[in-house]
């Protein structure tokens, strides 16, 4: 979870989005949406400028395909996308599925703002960080803490799995998510995780190997 005054962290993904949230010395535990921890990132724009996000939208998807967009993460480098008759900032797409997060954390007990840290991926530069810097503070979480996804994940395997990484050496980690594949070197220094390398594919996950299958 980070530091001592983080209370939620967010992981805002191509096909779900997950958090977690933790209250005072207890253990972080799962925020759930409709029962499960699983929020699908899918929005939908109604016409009178609504946005439905997670099972709502999916189901609002049979009703107007065109006013979905399942993967709004994709979209990060347009300004805009047009759904239905109706162009939406992908930042607002964005900061839909965020103010959901907020909303249950809130159900739970815990009050996201000014105590939140939300996750990306480590090969995004300013201007995609710049994007989700701006959801989040349209989604009203006020100032949150980037963190990078493998650097999320080796914190992870420290401070759950109970497996140290030695100061000096190197953790690789492999991330074959819903929109994209990532590898990456992580590596202890005294100060803490640094990422030391990056690769992958932006069109390589999960949704593009689902998409080869249904053309087969």
């Amino acid at each position: 979870m980070g530091r001592a005054q983080h209370r939620v962290a967010i992981d805002l993904g191509t096909c779900h989005t997950v958090a977690v949230v933790r209250r005072g010395a207890e253990p972080p535990r799962a925020v759930l949406f409709d029962g499960t921890p699983l929020l699908p990132s899918g929005v939908y724009a109604g016409p009178d400028g609504s946005i439905m996000v997670g099972r709502d939208a999916e189901r609002m998807a049979g009703l107007e395909p065109s006013r979905f967009e399942p993967y709004p993460k994709r979209r990060v480098d347009e300004h805009t996308v047009l759904l239905g008759s109706s162009e939406i900032r992908v930042v607002d797409l964005l900061a839909a599925v965020l103010e959901r997060v907020v909303v249950e954390a809130r159900q739970a007990g815990v009050e996201p703002v000014g105590g939140t840290v939300l996750s990306c991926p480590a090969d995004w530069g300013a201007p995609r960080r710049g994007v989700l810097l701006a959801a989040a503070a349209a989604a009203g979480l006020g100032r949150v803490d980037l963190v990078e996804e493998p650097v999320a994940a080796a914190t992870y395997c420290e401070a759950v799995q109970q497996q140290r990484i030695p100061v000096g050496r190197s953790l690789a980690v492999f991330d074959f998510g819903g929109g994209t594949l990532d590898v990456t070197v992580v590596r202890r220094d005294p100060t803490g995780l640094r990422v030391m390398a990056v690769g992958g594919l932006d069109d390589l996950g999960g949704v593009d190997i689902d998409a080869a299958l249904v053309g087969h």
